[in-house]
C-alpha cells in the first residue's frame, strides 16, 4: 500500500482546508515546493498534489508549481484541481506530471472524460468525492444527488481502472478514516482504490491496508505531527 502525503495549494501557499471549505484553511508553508521536498526525503515515493484555486475556478491555475515539484523531487506526482476540458487534459500529458485527477467532469461529462480515457488512460485517475453517500463536484462545493454506487458504474463504464476515494465530511477533521465506506467501495468494485479524508492516526493506516486499498492519502495528521511518515511508511510496508 502506498502512502502519499497531501499538499494542497491555494494562493501559491501549502494549505489544509477543513471539509474543503475555502474560507476554513491553514496555511503551512509559504512553499508547497519545499514541503515536498521535505515528504520525499522522509521516504515518500507519490505526492497527491491538489490545485485548490484550479478546483474552484474550474481550470488549472498552479500548474508551474506542481511541475516544479515534479522536476525537484522526481517521484510519482498525481494532480487534480480544474481539469474539466478535453483540451486541460491534452495539454497535461504533454507535462512529466505522472497521472491527472478528473472529478466534476465525469460526472458533468461523461462523455467526454470517456474520451480523454481512451486516449490517455495510463495517465488519469477518477476522484470519488463523496459527502453522505452522495458525490460531491466542483472542489466539493456541490453536493449531488448521484450515490456512490451508481458513481462507480459510470467511472468503471468509462474505463478507469484507479479512483481516489474520500468521505469529505471526514477530510480535515482528524476524526479517523470512514473504514465502513472505504470496505464498502472496495468490495464493491475491481478498480484500484486509494483512501483518502480523515487518517488520523496509524492505526487508521493499519485498517485500511486490511481493508486491500492500494493507497492511503495523509494530509492534516502529517502536517500536525500525528502521524510520522516514516512510521506509517513502514506500516504500509
Amino acid at each position: 500500500m502506498f502512502i502519499i502525503p497531501a499538499i494542497d495549494i491555494k494562493g501559491g501557499k501549502c494549505v489544509r482546508l477543513q471539509q474543503g471549505e475555502a474560507d476554513k484553511e491553514t496555511i503551512y508553508s509559504d512553499s508547497p515546493l519545499e514541503v515536498a521536498k521535505k515528504w520525499v526525503s522522509m521516504g515518500a515515493e507519490r505526492l497527491h498534489v491538489i490545485d485548490l484555486d484550479g478546483a474552484f475556478k474550474g481550470q488549472p491555475v498552479n500548474l508551474e508549481t506542481v511541475l516544479a515539484i515534479k522536476k525537484e523531487t522526481g517521484v510519482f506526482v498525481q494532480m487534480g484541481g480544474g481539469f474539466r476540458t478535453i483540451e486541460a487534459i491534452d495539454s497535461f500529458v504533454q507535462t512529466p506530471i505522472d497521472r491527472v485527477i478528473l472529478g466534476t467532469m465525469v460526472y458533468e461529462a461523461a462523455g467526454d472524460a470517456a474520451t480523454a480515457l481512451e486516449r490517455n488512460q495510463n495517465r488519469i485517475l477518477v476522484a470519488l468525492d463523496t459527502k453522505n453517500d452522495m458525490v460531491a463536484t466542483k472542489g466539493w462545493t456541490d453536493i449531488t444527488e448521484i450515490p456512490v454506487n451508481v458513481a462507480l458504474s459510470v467511472i468503471e463504464k468509462i474505463g478507469c481502472q484507479e479512483i481516489i476515494f474520500t468521505d469529505t465530511a471526514r477530510d480535515g477533521m482528524l476524526k479517523g478514516v470512514n473504514l465502513d465506506s472505504v470496505k464498502k467501495v472496495v468490495a464493491t468494485t475491481k478498480m484500484k482504490v486509494i483512501a483518502a479524508g480523515g487518517v488520523t492516526s496509524l492505526e487508521d493506516i493499519e485498517s485500511l491496508k486490511k481493508s486491500n486499498v492500494a493507497g492511503c492519502i495523509i494530509g492534516k495528521a502529517l502536517y500536525d505531527g500525528r502521524i510520522e511518515l516514516k512510521k506509517a511508511i513502514k506500516i504500509a510496508g
